[in-house]
């Protein structure tokens, strides 16, 4: 058949996500299975001040061993995104490249 491929043989780990810098950008959007939702602030409840995920050693835990976890694969809103752009250059500040 013109189109398909096999798959079955697919080796996941091969493929690497945007990392993940922690910036709440996703808390903003909607919840997570493990947060709920504050219609006044208008973001996870789970959400601190400063972005992070309150529960996040929590939930890292129970989805240990989990090939798609919902902490550590990466960033499902790379594009388009201030929160995460600060955040980059809040870690890479004062960071300077090397030449090889």
């Amino acid at each position: 058949m013109v189109g398909v491929r096999n798959v079955t043989n697919l080796n996941l780990s091969v493929f690497v996500a945007n990392k993940c810098y922690q910036c709440g950008y996703c808390c903003t959007k909607r919840p997570c299975r493990y947060g709920s939702w504050d219609e006044a602030e208008e973001r996870c409840i789970r959400l601190t001040k400063d972005n992070k995920c309150s529960i996040y050693d929590e939930i890292v835990e129970i989805e240990k061993g989990n090939p798609f976890a919902m902490m550590g694969s990466g960033c499902s809103s790379p594009l388009f995104n201030k929160m995460r752009d600060e955040k980059i250059l809040e870690v890479f500040d004062g960071v300077q490249s090397v030449s090889t």
